[in-house]
């Protein structure tokens, strides 16, 4: 499948529903409890979680976090036609930056998930005067890193870790 977006271009809604013709409905939208962040989360293999936050988190981490994220982040879901949780993204605003973290759930992998997303938290962090997304992440997180390039973002190498910055 060819990218999504061309590197270094900022995608038109009408260009990217162009692109997404042939994926799989899924319904992009805000928002998410509690239960349902933690839930997405325990779905993950531990492979995933590892990715996802650089470390091997308890469940006792994962419910208090999750419990934080539901109240002081913005999170931009992908759901199936069941309403089941396929992919996870969290904006935390930072003043006028705000920090991304994604995953999806390996079944629903390659049908760009993240890049759908991805262009709804950059619209929604617009409107919060967000003008920096960061993502921080493996060096081996090839996946993320892709995403972020795709669309724009520039790599800055920090030992094992990558920090990706794409303007919203």
């Amino acid at each position: 499948m060819p990218d999504l977006i061309p590197h270094g271009t900022v995608p038109d809604l009408r260009a990217l529903r162009k692109r997404l013709a042939g994926c799989p409905p899924f319904h992009i939208g805000v928002g998410a409890s509690a239960n349902e962040i933690l839930a997405f989360f325990l779905a993950l293999a531990p492979a995933d979680l590892f990715a996802r936050f650089m470390s091997h988190p308890s469940r006792c981490f994962l419910e208090t976090y999750a419990e934080r994220s539901a109240n002081k982040s913005l999170i931009v879901t992908a759901r199936a036609d069941d309403g089941s949780v396929a992919g996870m993204l969290e904006l935390v605003p930072e003043g006028a930056s705000g920090e991304v973290a994604l995953a999806v759930l390996p079944p629903w992998r390659g049908h760009r998930l993240g890049d759908r997303m991805l262009f709804l938290a950059r619209c929604r962090a617009r409107h919060l005067g967000i003008h920096d997304l960061v993502f921080h992440t493996s060096a081996t997180n090839r996946p993320m890193t892709a995403l972020a390039l795709r669309w724009g973002g520039t790599c800055e190498i920090l030992g094992p870790e990558l920090e990706l910055h794409l303007a919203a």
